[in-house]
């Protein structure tokens, strides 16, 4: 019976423990990334934005001194969001082809 009496004050117990326990968390801070920084925005007569950055500046991925490249969103429509990133030529820029891959 002894047992059953302790076992009888768990509900007490939990009942004043579980305020300390418990406290409810205040989160000033939502789960995202900071703004990115260095982003230029062009807005176009058709209504087209293009929002994008040079990485290359940052050490990200294309770092032969140089070299240009950027990386952004097309903005076509509200809904629609088209990511690219572009790499200048290694070799004479202004003259080279472009090639264009879409997946």
């Amino acid at each position: 019976m002894r047992g059953y009496g302790l076992i009888s004050l768990l509900p007490v117990a939990a009942a004043i423990w579980a305020p300390a326990i418990h406290q409810p968390v205040t989160v000033d801070k939502r789960q995202l990334p900071k703004d990115p920084t260095g982003v230029k925005t062009i807005h176009t007569a058709n209504n087209v934005t293009i929002r994008y950055k040079e990485p290359g500046k940052e050490g990200v991925c294309e770092t032969t001194p140089g070299v240009k490249s950027y990386s952004g969103y097309v903005d076509i429509s509200p809904e629609s969001h088209t990511f690219f990133w572009f790499f200048e030529a290694r070799h004479d820029p202004k003259n080279a082809p472009i090639t264009l891959w879409l997946n």
